[in-house]
């Protein structure tokens, strides 16, 4: 008999963090009354979303385990969890002006450190993991390495250190891109999703494919760029569009791993897609000060050109498919689109006025995004 006492504790607490997580991107991006940056510093925002985040995925984790690692695993999602919000407080006084390799400063950043890596391992594999430490370890031995690659020196400690605590480290201006910008707009592909728009989308592509060849494989391109357009996550282009794309290219005819590269290689370049791209872009905007919008209008061409390759690749993989039928390609339209599906289009078209009025404030597009895809979902849906 399954014990249900650790399981509800661990989705208590993997909800209570995601809650955490909106609530506090929300809250820190309108920020009514400049009431959190009169009270609080950056860094101690950044420390607690990067505990809600280790938090949230190490309790995910544990759900799916038992015995020792299950234990292991829900001591860490607390212990992520309780050492952030300490290094949040830290963070408040003066030790945020004078960061140096003290023990304490030495250990908690060793910690965290490893947390981020273990849960890295678990969630996105061990080359994942093992890239970043290599990097973080070249980071630090480039002081031995020859002249023209070489660099200044600095004790493990100190690299540590900044590493975690420095402005370009673990709590710095990376994580304050993923847990503010790049975490709203992923909040903006969810909501225009439950909305209705992604099953509308998906219609849309299907009845503009519908009239050429290849509809099914056609129309797995058309989806993903119009989605990618909106989520700028390849991940929710797979959930999204894969869902339906994939079965319907094998009904084509198309083997197995052909469906799977199309639906692939369509849902990544949904990624460079205006108007909401992939946290590269919002990473561009902060290093390079060009406003959202130059750089979103700098990849359309790229982009538009990526899906016409892609669209015209698709005619040819189905005219060298032998079991290309007519009556298969028929049955894989899910259904016909209605006039009232464009009505989800008011969302996209928000987000791109919202980022001509908020130029260097990205996040507050999303926000409008947001709470125009719900709108529009209860006007649609009820």
């Amino acid at each position: 008999m399954k014990d249900p006492g650790p399981r509800s504790v661990l989705t208590i607490l993997s909800y209570g963090s995601a809650i955490i997580l909106i609530v506090g991107c929300m809250w820190w991006t309108l920020d009514p009354g400049n009431f959190l940056a009169a009270s609080i510093v950056p860094e101690q925002g950044l420390a607690v979303a990067l505990g809600a985040g280790l938090s949230m995925a190490y309790s995910s984790a544990a759900k799916a385990r038992r015995g020792a690692s299950q234990l292991f695993l829900t001591c860490s999602a607390f212990g992520s969890l309780a050492l952030c919000l300490w290094l949040a407080v830290f963070l408040g006084d003066d030790g945020l002006l004078f960061i140096t390799a003290t023990p304490l400063n030495f250990a908690v950043s060793t910690i965290l450190l490893a947390l981020s890596l273990i849960i890295s391992w678990l969630r996105l594999g061990a080359q994942f993991a093992v890239m970043v430490l290599t990097f973080l370890f070249l980071g630090w031995a480039a002081q031995y390495l020859p002249q023209g690659f070489s660099a200044p020196s600095v004790r493990l400690d100190s690299h540590l250190v900044y590493m975690v605590l420095g402005a370009d480290g673990l709590i710095g201006r990376p994580l304050e891109i993923i847990a503010t910008t790049v975490s709203l707009f992923i909040l903006f592909g969810v909501a225009f999703e439950i909305s209705g728009g992604g099953e509308a989308i998906a219609a849309l592509a299907m009845r503009l494919a519908r009239g050429g060849s290849a509809a099914a494989v056609k129309a797995c391109v058309l989806a993903s760029g119009f989605f990618g357009a909106i989520s700028g996550s390849a991940a929710s282009n797979v959930m999204t569009s894969g869902v339906f794309s994939i079965p319907a290219m094998r009904r084509l005819g198309l083997p197995a791993h052909q469906a799977a590269a199309v639906e692939a290689v369509a849902s990544t370049g949904g990624q460079i897609m205006p108007p909401v791209m992939g946290a590269a872009a919002f990473l561009m905007v902060e290093l390079t000060g060009f406003p959202y919008a130059e750089i979103a209008l700098a990849s359309l061409v790229p982009a538009l050109i990526c899906y016409a390759l892609l669209f015209q690749q698709a005619g040819r993989l189905v005219r060298t498919s032998p079991q290309q039928t007519q009556a298969s390609e028929d049955a894989s339209i899910p259904r016909a689109p209605e006039r009232a599906d464009l009505i989800h289009l008011i969302a996209p078209v928000a987000i791109v006025a919202a980022l001509t009025q908020f130029a260097h404030a990205p996040a507050r597009a999303a926000v409008v995004g947001i709470v125009t895809a719900l709108f529009v979902g209860i006007v649609r849906q009820g």
